[in-house]
């Protein structure tokens, strides 16, 4: 596959592209983004050299990306998933917005209480006040910044925005917590939670009567009681929505945002037996089966583009919203802290 790739840092992506291009030239984006995924979890080498751990997962679909267009490796993310998703939204830094820990699924709850009423006083630095109720795109709302959300800008200038997958920008019942609300044409299964009730269709997604939750992922009951791993039916779904625009001639913009490979880690069952016949535990081989499984998501997708025609007027940015899972994998990483 022969491609010239256009590559834009995530700033770039605030910009109304629309009003400074004429519209058939103006370019398609995607952005591809991971849930904790580390530096060394890709055969990509985002350091100095190829380290053994690079040689552990194979992703040829983003080495072939990265091949194709620019990598970049000194850049900045938060430690956890909020904040760098309200800043890719934003614009904005962390230090700006005031979010700076995750948001919870309830309104004005904040993560960093605990159930001792003085632990906010033992510690040795005091916590600020921070946005925990994340971004809103209207104002009005206590512990929140007021955004102009930048899918709302492409949109306004004639794109065609789609999310996929998970959001995280806001709780429950604040207006960002509704990607329509947030300037996309078109949602599925984007909602409030950092992470999936399960990734397996036997488990509907966490859709059961014994295990439903906020956690669990919505609008995607075509999948139910199916062999599916969440990863490759949020690819179906996507790949589906683009049908639309290219069909008549319209730029989109889609936000693909996975939930792997941030826990719970369950295996992808198209690649986990063949890191068992490498060797590896069964912890291990569910993560690295996962991190394949988002590889193979890049490499359909992509594929899917070339077959439309699209591919060379379409940027594609690949990024983490923070780093690795930081639990040992050979006790089988169901945990997250």
């Amino acid at each position: 596959m022969k491609t010239s790739l256009k590559t834009l840092s995530s700033l770039a992506l605030a910009a109304p592209l629309a009003a400074c291009t004429p519209e058939e030239e103006r370019p398609n984006i995607v952005l591809f983004l991971i849930d904790d995924l580390g530096w060394l979890d890709t055969s990509v080498a985002f350091g100095e050299e190829v380290y053994p751990f690079n040689l552990r997962h194979d992703t040829p679909n983003l080495a072939a990306l990265a091949e194709q267009g620019a990598t970049m490796t000194s850049a900045y993310v938060c430690p956890v998933s909020t904040p760098t998703r309200t800043s890719i939204m934003s614009g904005m830094h962390a230090a700006h917005t005031r979010i700076t820990n995750y948001t919870s699924v309830n309104k004005d709850w904040n993560p960093d209480a605990t159930d001792t009423p003085s632990a906010q006083e033992k510690d040795v630095l005091n916590r600020t006040d921070w946005n925990i109720n994340g971004i809103t795109p209207s104002g009005g709302l206590d512990r929140a910044v007021h955004v102009t959300p930048y899918p709302q800008i492409l949109k306004d200038n004639g794109y065609y925005t789609i999310h996929v997958g998970k959001g995280h920008w806001a709780p429950n019942g604040t207006p960002a917590a509704n990607p329509y609300n947030m300037g996309f044409c078109v949602n599925v299964a984007g909602q409030v939670a950092g992470k999936p009730r399960s990734y397996y269709g036997e488990e509907n997604y966490g859709n059961t009567p014994e295990k439903w939750n906020f956690f669990s992922v919505q609008n995607m009951s075509e999948y139910y009681g199916t062999s599916t791993h969440l990863t490759e039916a949020l690819t179906l779904e996507a790949i589906k929505t683009l049908d639309y625009p290219i069909d008549n001639g319209m730029p989109f913009y889609l936000n693909f945002c996975h939930h792997a490979v941030h826990t719970p880690i369950h295996r992808d069952p198209r690649f986990f037996q063949k890191y068992v016949d490498r060797g590896m535990d069964e912890g291990q081989a569910r993560f690295a089966s996962m991190c394949e499984g988002m590889d193979k998501s890049l490499g359909d997708l992509m594929a899917y583009l070339e077959k439309r025609g699209v591919l060379d007027n379409t940027a594609i940015i690949f990024m983490s919203d923070n780093g690795g899972n930081s639990e040992n994998l050979s006790k089988g990483g169901e945990r997250h802290t």
